[in-house]
């Protein structure tokens, strides 16, 4: 990793894929093996540093990550980057067509008889490896300014829980056929995804990404993909020259039901298949600011900004549309000071 300068974000990518025959998500369905590969599993992530000091973050095209299991991506990372595991954070995009590991659960089941697998430790061992060795492989670029946007997203995602007129709860989760379920209210939601961009002058380097929702289309088949968000990150990746990353906000009670039935025709259309894309989302305002001494907050979005029909400016439908229409919509302040 080479020389220093006021601001530095260094982009890392590794593969992560689970081999045939290892696990999914483990209980989801009766055989949670991989039998398919249709899409590689990616760990991405930026290592960002001035003066002050090193961090890193990263997101898995995992479901889960538990316990020691994370520990050891946090350790190994920032031996790699040369700073604290204080400093690394990990993340999963939580797609229920990847890899759902926990060491400690694995740990317990090997106590028991005819225990069924939830991970295999030669396939956590060798992927944290992997990362491990794309952050100490980094390449520094010089970073002047940083940059926020957001885009409105509409008919993607909708609440899971829905309460009826009687008090009772309809529960409505990732695919939905009923038609009940497809006419009840979309319910409060992430209504903007919400991206960052580090920058060169006006040039993209990396361009992080944040959306709320359970992230599948259609899973349950033993199949490896990384679903709606890996399909529209490495297409916009490909198409604009950016380094891209994705991360899942919050989304317990936040699925894409209301709208998918879960059928692979549903899951393009939600990845967004019109591009009407220029140079990946230039903002119209920059700020130049320093690292470490500062914290991420997202910028309040209160509930009654949330829903569908008070959203503006008009609504795109799919992740890839609203990540082309940053242009005209307003920049926010990226970093602010802690305390």
């Amino acid at each position: 990793m080479g020389s220093q300068s006021a601001f530095q974000v260094a982009p890392f990518v590794a593969d992560v894929t689970p081999r045939l025959g290892d696990t999914l998500v483990f209980g989801l369905d009766a055989d949670s093996t991989v039998a398919v590969i249709e899409h590689p599993l990616l760990a991405k992530g930026v290592v960002l540093r001035d003066a002050g000091g090193t961090s890193v973050l990263c997101a898995l095209d995992w479901c889960t990550l538990g316990n020691d299991a994370y520990a050891l991506f946090r350790a190994r990372i920032a031996r790699a980057a040369g700073t604290s595991p204080s400093q690394v954070a990990v993340h999963t995009v939580q797609q229920h067509t990847a890899p759902g590991v926990d060491i400690n659960a694995q740990r317990l089941l090997d106590r028991e008889k005819d225990a069924p697998r939830c991970t295999n430790p030669d396939f956590l061992e060798a992927a944290t490896e992997r990362v491990a060795a794309a952050v100490h492989g980094a390449q520094w670029r010089s970073v002047t300014h940083v940059g926020t946007s957001w885009a409105a997203v509409d008919r993607v995602a909708a609440s899971r829980r829905i309460r009826q007129p009687d008090g009772t709860i309809l529960a409505r989760y990732s695919r939905a056929n009923d038609p009940a379920h497809r006419r009840a209210p979309e319910g409060y939601i992430d209504g903007f995804l919400r991206t960052i961009s580090f920058c060169d002058g006006e040039a993209p380097l990396v361009q992080m990404h944040y959306y709320a929702t359970h992230p599948q289309s259609y899973y349950g088949d033993r199949r490896v993909t990384y679903d709606v968000p890996g399909l529209a990150r490495e297409r916009l990746e490909k198409d604009s020259g950016v380094f891209q990353i994705h991360f899942s906000g919050c989304a317990g009670d936040i699925t894409m039901g209301k709208y998918n039935a879960g059928t692979p025709e549903d899951r393009p259309e939600h990845a967004g298949t019109a591009f009407p894309w220029s140079l990946a989302g230039t903002p119209s305002r920059w700020q130049i600011l320093r690292f470490p001494p500062f914290v991420l907050r997202a910028p309040f979005c209160p509930q009654s900004k949330c829903r569908r029909s008070d959203m503006a400016p008009r609504p795109h439908r799919g992740f890839l549309s609203s990540l082309a229409s940053r242009r005209a919509t307003a920049i926010t302040p990226v970093w602010c000071r802690s305390g």
